[in-house]
């Protein structure tokens, strides 16, 4: 029995120490995106990647107030908004594919996004106008205006909703929520 034990207790400890989740072999299948703004008037606004494992990966710096992001298929679209920028990366399962396609807001200071229909609807402080950016061609088709400075932007399957938090400048007062039929 001496001479078995051993036998029994090496078995089980080479059958049961395999970990077949180890996070070095392990693909990764999803990211956790979050948006660093960074110091306003820096540039040095980037995007933390999260894996599956919890690993944190950042980005080198991206533009001045990396502002907001949205997951759309295969792709992050991200609004920098100092820096007055789209950018669009492809996801990859080794995070984002560098350096990403650039694209001006034409110094419109974007705020916030939704997406809807393979169209980017971003909201903009100093062009005071919600602007609709196709996926496909990566042109800004329109702009709508806005009465005052547009900041986040919601879509309920119907109509945009956007939030007008000042009037037509920086703390003046405003409060108001706008809404947008995309289908006229």
């Amino acid at each position: 029995m001496k001479k078995i034990t051993p036998l029994i207790m090496l078995s089980l400890l080479l059958f049961t120490c395999e970990n077949p989740s180890n996070s070095e072999n392990a693909e990764n299948t999803s990211w956790v995106f979050v948006a660093n703004e960074g110091n306003y008037g820096s540039g040095e606004g980037t995007i933390s990647m999260i894996d599956d494992a919890g690993n944190v990966y950042e980005t080198d710096n991206l533009g001045d107030v990396v502002q907001s992001l949205e997951v759309y298929g295969n792709k992050l679209i991200v609004l920098i908004n100092n820096s007055h920028l789209i950018k669009i990366y492809d996801i990859t399962k080794n995070g984002l594919s560098m350096p990403g396609i650039e694209i001006s807001t034409g110094e419109s200071s974007p705020r916030d996004l939704v997406i809807v229909n393979d169209k980017v609807y971003f909201t903009n402080w100093n062009s005071q106008d919600v602007k609709v950016f196709n996926l496909f061609n990566y042109v800004i088709e329109e702009s709508i205006a806005i009465n005052g400075l547009p900041e986040d932007i919601e879509f309920d399957g119907e109509y945009l909703w956007v939030t007008v938090p000042h009037s037509d400048e920086f703390f003046s007062s405003g409060n108001i929520v706008c809404k947008i039929d995309i289908a006229s």
